[in-house]
């Protein structure tokens, strides 16, 4: 059994930053270090008979670090291709590839520290797979309930730590050299459902925009491309203080369909 599913993405500078350091896969494309590096809510179709990935990535190491780190993780996983893996075992392999291609251009530029984030879905036959590094988020939305499927990977704050003031430290990301720490993707399935959504972000969603209202917007709206939009805009209202990217994808009916081999 397979699905059909309908999604939509968009990315926002913010009104903050100078440089729009997130980068996102969808459609099979992804931003290039020459676009403006704006992308406002496009849509696409799928089947998930045809083996196909979305994810979204947050770009770390200041100005153009993070934007090329963001960028070689997309595209290391844009040209990344399925074929006879076990859905599971190529999230793990495209996580090291991502991981050493992100390394190499690190020291290429002589050391000069970058890394990204990674939050990623790859929904196949009758399965929603999940994995991401970091803490860019994946939301499932089902019968109008909200639940994060996605783990944060962050050290602990201190006790009295404001979580407004102290962002936390990040313990996983794609570009920490294998002499410091060993990246560990957090993996998980779900089975797949007619009417589920499934929301993958930036934290210039999420510190900007909370799980509740992310669930208010999606049960008011069945349209993919619109929910974009306006979740862009009410993290732009609330502040903007970030570069905000989100997919947003919805579960349709189930119909037949053949395993791709």
């Amino acid at each position: 059994m397979c699905f059909n599913i309908d999604a939509a993405c968009g990315s926002h500078i913010g009104k903050v930053r100078l440089n729009n350091l997130d980068n996102f896969l969808f459609d099979g494309k992804c931003m290039r270090l020459e676009d403006d590096r704006e992308a406002r809510a496009f849509r696409c179709s799928m089947k998930t008979s045809s083996p196909s990935c979305f994810a979204v990535f947050d770009g770390m190491g200041g100005g153009e670090n993070g934007v090329s780190a963001a960028y070689i993780a997309a595209k290391t996983l844009m040209v990344s291709r399925p074929f006879n893996k076990n859905p599971r075992q190529f999230l793990k392999d495209t996580c090291k590839s991502m991981q050493k291609a992100v390394c190499l251009e690190s020291i290429r530029i002589g050391n000069h520290r970058m890394g990204t984030t990674a939050a990623i879905l790859f929904p196949y036959m009758d399965k929603l797979y999940i994995c991401n590094i970091g803490d860019s988020k994946v939301f499932l939305i089902r019968k109008g309930k909200i639940k994060q499927l996605s783990c944060d990977h962050v050290y602990r704050l201190p006790e009295r730590a404001s979580v407004k003031r102290h962002k936390p430290v990040l313990s996983q990301y794609l570009g920490i050299f294998e002499d410091e720490a060993l990246i560990q993707p957090y993996l998980v399935e779900e089975n797949c459902m007619q009417g589920d959504i499934i929301v993958l972000c930036t934290d210039g969603i999420t510190n900007m925009v909370s799980d509740m209202d992310i669930l208010e917007y999606i049960n008011m709206d069945n349209c993919v491309d619109s929910c974009v939009e306006k979740l862009i805009n009410k993290a732009l209202i609330n502040g903007g203080k970030d570069n905000i990217t989100l997919i947003v994808a919805s579960v349709g009916e189930s119909i037949g369909g053949q395993k791709y081999v």
